[in-house]
Parts: structure tokens; C-alpha cells; sequence
């Protein structure tokens, strides 16, 4: 017999054998509502056509049977899935705890969120590919029975439509086991998705293990980077404080006497220039050292230090003049002798 949820409508197909005389007080597995069900007053026996091959109530009584098997497989399939639910709740309690330890409560509680809407739209669409089918083949059964009951009105037209019956069940049969395949390759992925997040947390309970110590590394390698930056701009400083000391000492010498040979201490433009030449290019060393040692084993100075090169001739020439510095190759011996470290390469 067919039973009726009174609450959400939901059809449930009942073995009245099962039954006590009395009625029992059932409650619904969709909506939780608790209701009444009696098995109803025996109607009177219609009388069986001659020549019926397969009595109506035995075909009634298998398809009955059937889709209580179906009603039971169906019960299975949402015992499961509920299961399914507890332990995604509880995997994504533990993956709320070791993952707000590492990437912190907010990207801990995005990721939980995600995991669950991605669970969530599983199960949404197995519901909805599901109990439509279920539902519909329920009603589809009721409405073959009514024409069975009702518009039969020879043993060849009777045995036809329970044969007709018989057959749409079978198709609506494969159906409801489609579904339940389908449920259960869900649920398969499910399993799956549970393993791989098991394995990424094992992944990040391992580098949160092996975090503090890169840490304490990088902050060691920090501060004897911060150690040599300061010395190095330190010995910049000296260094430029000297040359402009140097260079401004230069610039206030005295006019040399009219002398055939030159004093001692005395420099021409030339030699002024060479020697800026050599200050300005050992400069580029100075301030490089790692750029210049790397770019020496690779065989590529020149493309290396191009924009360096250009801002020490553009110094260079505003120091001694176009003259001096186009018509002579102070700049160009310089940079091969010390940058280039001997190579003619300019």
C-alpha cells in the first residue's frame, strides 16, 4: 500500500503485512513529522477474468515488493550519505585547527567554507536527480494502478496493461539503480576528497614543524646582510669623503711655475684625466663586487655594466671636458685594464 506523509506530502510504499491491526504510529525520514497508519478496510473481491494470465493482485503485490526494495535502497543511499556529512563536519574541524596554527583563522575559515559549499553542491544534486525520480515513478505507479482498476474491461486488455506496467516499472527500476550508482560514485569522490585533504594536512603539519627553523635561518641571514650592508656603506662613505678630499685638493693647487720640467706634485690635463678615468671605473667594481665577479665568469662585463659605464663617461667628460675625453682612450684603457681585467673589450 501506498502511504502518505501528511506533513511535506512525501509517498512511502508500506508492506500492509507489516502493519499490526491496530495501525502504528510511523515518522516521516524527510520531514520528521510523526503520523498515524493503518492499513485500510478490505474492499470487496472483484471477481478474477477468465483467462488472465498473471492475477492483477500478484502483479500489484510484486511491484509493491519492488519498490519497497527501491523505498529501502533509497533509505541506504541517505544513511550513507548522512555518515558522509559527520565526517566531512569532522575533517573540517581538524582542518579549522591545523590550519588556523599556519595560514591564520581567516584563510582557515575561507578554506573550511569552500570544502563545504563544494559538499554541499554534491549533495544538492543528488537530491535533486534522485528522489524527482523517485517521486515521479511513486506517482506514475498510482495513476497505471487507477487505469488498471478502472478501464479494464477484458482479460486481453487487462493482461496488455499489466504487461505495459510491468515493463514501465523495469525501465523506472534502472532508473532509481542509475541514481544510486550515481550516489555512489559521489560518494566515492567524496572519500577521495577526504584522503587528499588528509594528505595536504600531513604536508602542513610538516612545514609548520619545519618553519621555525628556516625562520630562525632567514632572520640570521637578514641580520648578517643588514651587518655587511651598513659596512659597505660605511667604507662608501670613507671612500667618497677621501676622493672628494682628493679631488677638491686638486682643483685648489697652486698654478705650477714656468718651469722647463715639471714639479713635483704637478698634474696636466692629461694626467688628470687618466687618473679620473681609473677612479670612476674602479668605482663601478667598488659598489659590484658579487655583479662583477659573476659577470667575469660568464664572459659578459660590457652587457653587464652598460648603464654604469654611461653614468661614469657622462661624469667623466663633465670633469675634463669633451676635448680630453674624446681625444683620448683614457676611459677606454681604464675600463679594459680594471673592469675587463686585462681583456681589450672596449
Amino acid at each position: 500500500m501506498i502511504v502518505e506523509c501528511p506533513a511535506c506530502d512525501t509517498i512511502f510504499p508500506v508492506d500492509p503485512q507489516k502493519v499490526p491491526s491496530g495501525g502504528v504510529h510511523a515518522r516521516c525520514s524527510v520531514c520528521s513529522e510523526v503520523f498515524f497508519v493503518n492499513v485500510p478496510a478490505p474492499e470487496a473481491d472483484l471477481a478474477q477474468p477468465e483467462g488472465l494470465g498473471v492475477p492483477e493482485e500478484e502483479a500489484f503485490e510484486e511491484v509493491e515488493a519492488t519498490f519497497g526494495e527501491a523505498g529501502a535502497a533509497l533509505e541506504e543511499a541517505e544513511a550513507a550519505l548522512e555518515e558522509a556529512e559527520v565526517a566531512l563536519e569532522e575533517a573540517e574541524a581538524d582542518f579549522e585547527e591545523d590550519t588556523a596554527a599556519f595560514v591564520g583563522e581567516e584563510e582557515a575559515e575561507a578554506a573550511v567554507e569552500e570544502a563545504t559549499e563544494d559538499f554541499e553542491e554534491g549533495v544538492e544534486a543528488f537530491v535533486v536527480e534522485t528522489e524527482p525520480t523517485f517521486e515521479e515513478t511513486v506517482a506514475t505507479f498510482e495513476e497505471e494502478g487507477g487505469v488498471i482498476e478502472e478501464t479494464l474491461a477484458t482479460p486481453e486488455e487487462e493482461a496488455a496493461a499489466i504487461e505495459k506496467v510491468v515493463g514501465t516499472f523495469e525501465e523506472e527500476e534502472t532508473a532509481i539503480e542509475e541514481a544510486v550508482a550515481t550516489f555512489e560514485e559521489e560518494e566515492t569522490a567524496i572519500e577521495e576528497a577526504v584522503a587528499t585533504f588528509e594528505e595536504e594536512e600531513t604536508a602542513i603539519e610538516e612545514a609548520v614543524a619545519t618553519f621555525p627553523g628556516a625562520e630562525t635561518a632567514i632572520e640570521e641571514a637578514v641580520a648578517t646582510f643588514e651587518e655587511e650592508e651598513t659596512a659597505i656603506e660605511e667604507a662608501k662613505a670613507t671612500f667618497d669623503n677621501g676622493a672628494a678630499e682628493v679631488m677638491e685638493a686638486m682643483e685648489e693647487a697652486p698654478e705650477p711655475l714656468p718651469v722647463s720640467a715639471p714639479l713635483f706634485g704637478r698634474r696636466d690635463p692629461a694626467e688628470k684625466a687618466q687618473r679620473l678615468a681609473r677612479v670612476l671605473v674602479s668605482d663601478i667594481i667598488l659598489y659590484n663586487p658579487d655583479r662583477h665577479h659573476s659577470a667575469s665568469e660568464s664572459g659578459r662585463v660590457k652587457e653587464e655594466f652598460a648603464e654604469e659605464i654611461q653614468k661614469s663617461w657622462n661624469e667623466y667628460v663633465e670633469q675634463v671636458g669633451e676635448d680630453i675625453a674624446n681625444s683620448t682612450s683614457f676611459f677606454n684603457d681604464a675600463l679594459n685594464e680594471i673592469l675587463a681585467k686585462g681583456e681589450q673589450i672596449f
